[in-house]
């Protein structure tokens, strides 16, 4: 539960923040997918404000926060304002810079935002050193970074236990700047500094980067765009296995090289194991890392000014990209 009270405001009120665990009873399922769900599983949060066009969302949370405030505009706060903690943005992209600067103007400790963070770099820079200038801890919501799961596959690849990379493919549908940064984030965080090479890509959306501590490595990120299904999925081949990332990340697919018992000489990846990785962990995680911010002073696990440099990547490549279909 914590030894302090958070007050919360959620800023957006739709799937993300109240409606993908809406058949669920949130205080009673061990984990979540929505925030409001991570932070009653968490306990200590207090939601004092929620704020959305559409009653039937805000409805879901005054369910089990019958106290909180409820306008359907950060502009309809024409009342005092609740005295705010952490305030978590999960507006629409474009409505981040707005809602954005209605926090730090009401004196919020922490933000934090769905992803993108904004849709323009010079934005979201100008914004983070706001942030940074009136003590406000911001972060982004990559929940993968806080998946337990990956964590540990983070730690295997440190510790060499597939040899170094020699090249990665990653598929994703909606955009490379929408859904293209959590291709980035995932990349950065297990491999460190990605940098765009808008000058190897094409019109048909094939874009690639260059990881600077794996600098042999070929990597390419495709954009798939005529299918009716979300897709999203990440292979990294290894000097000993290819470990690929399936289902949004939800399962990890590994396989190692063996000598093969038929064609001697030849090593093929078919030691194959697979993990299921558990989905209703990494908001609850999340949510953890932003009490232990406030109770103990901690870091989140990646800042928003880290997060923003991702986006920045994504930015860079989407500016190329469109100038192709111009």
């Amino acid at each position: 539960m914590g030894s302090i009270l958070i007050r919360v405001a959620l800023i957006g009120c739709g799937a993300i923040a109240a409606g993908y665990d809406a058949k669920t009873n949130a205080r009673e399922v061990d984990g979540a997918l929505t925030h409001l769900g991570a932070l009653l599983n968490i306990g200590g949060f207090q939601v004092v404000l929620c704020v959305d066009p559409d009653e039937s969302k805000t409805r879901r949370v005054k369910e089990n926060f019958p106290e909180a405030v409820e306008v359907r505009s950060v502009h309809d706060l024409n009342v005092e304002i609740p005295k705010l903690d952490l305030a978590v943005i999960s507006s629409p992209t474009e409505l981040h810079e707005e809602h954005v600067d209605f926090c730090l103007k009401n004196g919020v400790s922490g933000i934090f935002c769905e992803k993108p963070f904004t849709s323009n770099y010079e934005i979201s820079s100008r914004l983070l050193k706001l942030a940074n200038r009136n003590k406000v801890q911001v972060g982004v919501n990559y929940f993968r970074l806080w998946d337990q799961g990956l964590l540990a596959l983070k730690k295997e690849i440190a510790d060499g236990v597939y040899g170094r990379l020699t090249s990665a493919n990653g598929w994703f549908v909606k955009g490379i700047s929408h859904n293209g940064p959590h291709m980035i984030v995932l990349l950065a965080d297990f491999f460190g500094e990605v940098q765009a090479t808008p000058n190897q890509m094409n019109s048909r959306g094939d874009f690639s980067v260059r990881l600077l501590s794996e600098p042999q490595a070929n990597v390419s990120l495709k954009e798939l765009d005529k299918v009716d299904y979300n897709f999203f999925e990440l292979e990294l081949f290894f000097e000993n296995a290819i470990v690929r990332l399936e289902d949004g990340g939800r399962r990890i697919r590994r396989r190692f090289a063996s000598s093969h018992t038929v064609y001697t000489g030849f090593a093929y990846p078919e030691d194959i194991q697979s993990e299921n990785l558990d989905p209703f962990r990494a908001l609850p995680a999340a949510w953890q890392n932003w009490r232990d911010v406030f109770e103990k002073g901690a870091f989140l696990v990646r800042d928003g000014t880290w997060c923003v440099e991702q986006e920045k990547v994504a930015f860079e490549l989407d500016k190329t990209f469109s100038s192709f279909k111009e």
